[in-house]
């Protein structure tokens, strides 16, 4: 319909944008990322464009190196703190991690191989650690009363994160602290779903009741 042919109308040319941009620093890619959202007809656009480039990086592998360098510096510049304000965290690590590994190669590979092998000698840690969390969350009051069940995952941080740490923070692999993540979706029951205020404290709660550790 009319409106899907405006939307990718403006995809298309938010596309083309970068290529109007003289030098993609600081300041002309910030100034870049604030018209794309300000000119756009519809937010969606901007979405579908940031999907439409984060296909086109995933195979960048298979063009010349110096476009792949190209491609990957315009990730990091312009697409990736769009897919942040946006809110789309999944997009954001993945145009991270493939510049990165375009522009990188080998640092990518040997921080891969390292993530990879904690990431296995730890699980069994990762599941006490979500047992922890679980009882934790159990043993308040509040949250006991408001909410129907808990999604707790794990995952790996980024390699673009961990590079970027040990880059800036100038440490090596085993300064490396923050290594995975655990996330936590809380479900409340039905009764107060709605209620902003509810949401609100119960989300306190459950920081504060992690804060305090698990129950001895």
């Amino acid at each position: 319909g009319p409106v899907v042919a405006s939307i990718v109308e403006d995809s298309l040319w938010l596309s083309r944008l970068p290529e109007t941009v003289g030098l993609l620093d600081d300041d002309g890619s910030r100034f870049l990322r604030e018209y794309m959202v300000a000119t756009s007809r519809d937010h969606r656009a901007v979405v579908v464009m940031l999907a439409d480039r984060l296909h086109s990086l995933r195979r960048t592998r298979q063009s010349p190196l110096y476009e792949q360098h190209l491609r990957a510096l315009e990730a990091l510049q312009v697409y990736s703190p769009l897919a942040h304000a946006l809110g789309v965290g999944k997009w954001l690590w993945e145009l991270e991690d493939l510049s990165f590994r375009a522009l990188f190669p080998d640092s990518y590979a040997d921080l891969e191989q390292w993530q990879l092998a904690l990431w296995h000698e730890s699980g069994e840690m990762l599941e006490v650690a979500k047992d922890e969390v679980l009882a934790s969350l159990n043993e308040n009051p509040l949250l006991v009363a408001n909410v129907q069940r808990y999604a707790i995952t794990s995952r790996r941080k980024s390699l673009f994160s961990t590079f970027k740490k040990m880059y800036q923070q100038n440490k090596n692999l085993e300064g490396i602290k923050d290594v995975f993540a655990m996330r936590i979706v809380i479900g409340l029951k039905p009764h107060v779903r709605e209620d902003r205020e509810v949401q609100a404290r119960v989300c306190l709660e459950a920081y504060s009741s992690l804060r305090q550790g698990p129950p001895h």
